[in-house]
């Protein structure tokens, strides 16, 4: 059960962390077409 509960928190982090850097990685290019 340990387990199981570990590898859903794994791929909820995984979500998570990827729903911020692709949050991130936008904002960076329209401050990057904004600079240019």
């Amino acid at each position: 059960a340990a387990l199981c509960h570990l590898g859903f928190h794994d791929l909820w982090i995984q979500k998570v962390v990827m729903t911020i850097v692709t949050s991130v990685r936008s904002t960076l290019l329209i401050n990057g077409k904004e600079g240019t």
